[in-house]
């Protein structure tokens, strides 16, 4: 059961923590359609990469990877049925993703009340992630627009329909998901809980970090 996940909202030159909404708004895709759209990993939780079982799902190198590309299949989904450019992928994102889950399920700090954007141990926000991940040339640190999604939890919520379902059903999530001005993305599936004291068997934590970069000359990223 998913316990905490937040929004990190972020438009031209301004970044707010965005606050979580009890309003549902329902996700377009339905379960048989995301399926057929995005492939069987969107029924599918990241695996502990320490397990070499055989099986249909049952390597981590090749599980965990189809995972995140069913975050980012269901996300692109979700914008395109609008008329929204699909989001591109960005590597320097992706690995701003892959500390911030993997410090989540360590750290276990993400509760009710806590922001789960900052890390405790070392202060870093989503912007200080994805600058420090080289996003945008060396010549252009800040993009232009930014932001991050997290999401953890366990058993069947661990999925990554079950995380793009809660996003989508949070108007701050959802925000960042069909914000037009945001133009790559990169994630990360992780095993394990965010949730303090909470067992990892079972569980998934998810993080998305979006962003845009300009030059002079136009858009680069």
């Amino acid at each position: 059961m998913p316990r905490h996940k937040s929004a990190w909202k972020a438009t031209l030159a301004s970044a707010t923590v965005a606050v979580l909404s009890a309003t549902l708004i329902p996700l377009t895709a339905t379960p048989s359609s995301a399926e057929e759209l995005c492939g069987p990993y969107v029924n599918v939780a990241p695996m502990n990469p320490s397990y070499r079982t055989q099986g249909r799902y049952g390597n981590p190198n090749i599980t965990n990877p189809r995972v995140m590309e069913a975050v980012l299949c269901l996300i692109n989904t979700e914008r395109t049925s609008r008329g929204i450019r699909a989001l591109n992928f960005s590597r320097q994102l992706r690995n701003a993703a892959q500390g911030h889950a993997e410090a989540g399920v360590r750290l276990k700090w993400w509760e009710p009340g806590a922001d789960s954007h900052v890390n405790p141990e070392t202060s870093s926000t989503p912007l200080g992630r994805i600058r420090d991940q080289g996003y945008c040339s060396p010549s252009y640190r800040n993009p232009d627009a930014y932001g991050e999604i997290t999401y953890t939890g366990s058993g069947d919520g661990a999925t990554p329909k079950a995380a793009v379902q809660w996003w989508m059903n949070s108007p701050p999530h959802r925000d960042n998901i069909l914000n037009p001005k945001l133009s790559s993305a990169g994630n990360w599936a992780e095993w394990g809980s965010a949730r303090q004291g909470a067992s990892n068997f079972g569980g998934g934590t998810y993080v998305v970090d979006f962003g845009t970069c300009y030059r002079r000359l136009g858009k680069v990223h």
